[in-house]
């Protein structure tokens, strides 16, 4: 369960009312200004265009494309299109950073299947299927001739529905349980089931191509094993157990102040050593993007909003800025002073911990936001393909 300390938000205005210093993440915060932390080495930018095309993804399988699918509407078609073309501008920009993807979703596409969308799969669900769907919007297909008609079903044949069941085959038989190729495997399934569509394919050609798509999905989403969901539940624990070790808030802590046992003052004839005593109280406390925007990069702030208003990622699953307050009182004393500790390394003790704490705070985050949106691609393109299942199975033959 999470700690009492894990719920506890933190209003900036009580932050700033705090005198002496914090710490966020491994930079100093003043109650001057806020300065931005810096992070594990995970780029803000990549978990926002991860979210942004998983997310991209679930708008595309909703229920306006479903029905533009089904009842080819030109109009509809274009929106579709054009979304997928920003998708897959999503992905180019996510498989350009492929350490950081594998930190944050756990695997990457190995080299034949990078090649493979590289060379031929990115080009047919932009390009080919664009400049064929702008070819029907344009010409008015249903008012062409028969011989214009043969022609460019026979060319979305050849140029675009066999590609695509080439390159299907080799990613999804090839590496049947990569959750990074979500996002491709998910827009190749709009782009084929479109294209079919489209060539009038009979519902005993339509059906195992939907069936192909919706079991790799499924597999990659919630197999016993590394699944989406599994990774998520794994998260989730580490983040629970991360939480635990937070250090608990001490009032009162008294240390000399100094940073070496050198800077103490020599001793008086007949007067035990004297020096300048502080009393330090450390606060520990958190917050998030919804409760401290300011504190994250605005592309993370931007991410975590969309998928709280869709109610995709939890509350206890946010990326988690820590900080320590010390709140300091120094006074000299001449006695008493001899076995207090030196408060320099006491206290850089205690804001190295609470760097480290945040890091791992904040990349449990990034992780589980990335994992929510490749669940939320999954789960909308398990629920798309469904549908069409059901609808073709009740289509004549």
């Amino acid at each position: 369960m999470t700690s009492e300390r894990s719920r506890r938000t933190i209003r900036r205005r009580d932050f700033l009312a705090v005198p002496g210093k914090a710490i966020a993440g491994a930079t100093l915060l003043s109650s001057a200004n806020l300065v931005q932390p810096t992070y594990a080495a995970i780029t803000p930018t990549v978990v926002a265009q991860i979210v942004s095309t998983g997310l991209g993804i679930a708008g595309i399988f909703g229920g306006d494309s479903t029905q533009a699918l089904l009842k080819l509407q030109a109009e509809m078609l274009q929106k579709i299109s054009q979304q997928l073309n920003v998708i897959q501008l999503g992905i180019v920009q996510i498989l350009k950073q492929l350490d950081e993807v594998k930190r944050l979703i756990g695997d990457v596409p190995d080299a034949v299947a990078l090649k493979l969308y590289e060379n031929e799969m990115n080009a047919l669900m932009t390009d080919r299927y664009a400049e064929l769907m702008d070819e029907y919007r344009t010409f008015g297909y249903p008012n062409r001739s028969d011989d214009a008609k043969t022609k460019w079903l026979h060319t979305l044949e050849v140029e675009l529905l066999r590609p695509m069941r080439r390159a299907r085959d080799l990613l999804m038989v090839g590496i049947p349980d990569t959750v990074s190729l979500v996002p491709i495997i998910c827009s190749a399934s709009v782009v084929e089931t479109h294209a079919m569509a489209y060539a009038a394919y009979s519902k005993e050609r339509m059906l195992p191509a939907i069936k192909s798509y919706r079991n790799w999905i499924a597999t990659v989403l919630d197999k016993p094993d590394n699944s989406i969901n599994a990774r998520i539940a794994a998260t989730r624990k580490d983040r629970e157990s991360t939480l635990k070790e937070t250090p608990d808030n001490v009032h009162g802590f008294k240390c000399l102040k100094g940073n070496s046992e050198k800077d103490r003052p020599p001793a008086l004839p007949g007067v035990e050593m004297f020096g300048t005593v502080e009393d330090i109280d450390y606060y520990y406390d958190y917050a998030n993007p919804l409760t401290l925007p300011n504190g994250f990069p605005p592309e993370v702030t931007q991410a975590v909003k969309a998928m709280t208003d869709q109610k995709i990622l939890k509350d206890d699953e946010l990326p988690t800025l820590g900080w320590g307050k010390f709140a300091t009182n120094s006074y000299t004393v001449q006695q008493g002073v001899a076995s207090l500790p030196i408060c320099g390394p006491i206290t850089a003790a205690r804001q190295a911990q609470i760097s480290e704490l945040s890091d791992k705070l904040t990349t449990q985050g990034y992780q589980l936001m990335s994992l929510r949106s490749m669940q939320t691609a999954a789960s909308a393109g398990i629920a798309f393909l469904d549908t069409l299942s059901h609808r073709f199975e009740n289509l004549p033959a």
